[in-house]
């Protein structure tokens, strides 16, 4: 099945009236990246762009290509650090999901919890390592992250959190199915998996990685020794 690919033209249509607030949040980002490393990207247009830009235009492709709304939705995103992808997707959709993060990093979590208040954001920020949070097992309907792990990486810490029928969609680079080798051997605890490649902002291909929960072990996730040993 063929859809129309959603470009960077039509998101800055679509969304021209969160264009200054998504502004002021790349400038909020970059002037924090100037104190403390919260994301990879130095400068305040490959923030807007690469950053929050990309984030939203993989999540408009998502939508498009699986024709799913995400107004309601429990989300979590993991290891969000400034706050890509989820934060900017928030703010575009008007706070239409529910969105909880988990960050490993206090800092990153305060600097969230800045971006929350500023933006009046319905967001809940979990400082915690992902593999170690148990209170909202078998929750959430998507799961995503952004540059975090590999998708073996992710799978293994985070499907608890996962509700039956639930979804991780993470968004990857274009030389993603490197990272396919490495889930041979877990495969058999996921659902199915699919995907689609889209332009990105720099017009060069990304892709977007689609896994459906599986049964998984009762005794997961492991500690984050035992996972990297997987």
């Amino acid at each position: 099945m063929s859809y129309r690919k959603i470009t960077k033209k039509d998101l800055l249509e679509k969304y021209s009236s969160k264009i200054s607030i998504l502004k002021e949040y790349a400038q909020m980002i970059y002037d924090q990246n100037q104190v403390m490393n919260i994301t990879g990207f130095k400068t305040l247009d490959d923030i807007f762009e690469q950053g929050i830009l990309d984030s939203i235009l993989a999540f408009e492709n998502y939508m498009m290509h699986y024709d799913e709304n995400l107004e309601n939705k429990k989300i979590l995103d993991v290891g969000a650090g400034a706050g890509f992808p989820s934060i900017p997707i928030l703010i575009a959709l008007d706070n239409k999901f529910n969105l909880t993060i988990i960050e490993s990093q206090k800092k990153r979590c305060n600097f969230l919890e800045k971006v929350k208040a500023r933006f009046n954001l319905s967001v809940n920020i979990i400082n915690s390592r992902v593999e170690e949070f148990f209170k909202l097992t078998n929750y959430f309907e998507i799961i995503t992250a952004r540059a975090v792990a590999s998708i073996k990486v992710l799978y293994l810490s985070a499907a608890h959190l996962l509700k039956n029928r639930g979804k991780f969609v993470l968004l990857k680079g274009e030389n993603f199915r490197d990272e396919l080798t490495d889930i041979v051997n877990i495969a058999k605890y996921m659902g199915e998996m699919g995907g689609f490649e889209y332009d990105n902002v720099l017009n060069e291909t990304s892709s977007v990685v689609v896994i459906n929960k599986g049964k998984i072990p009762d005794d997961w996730p492991h500690s984050w020794t035992k996972i990297n040993k997987m």
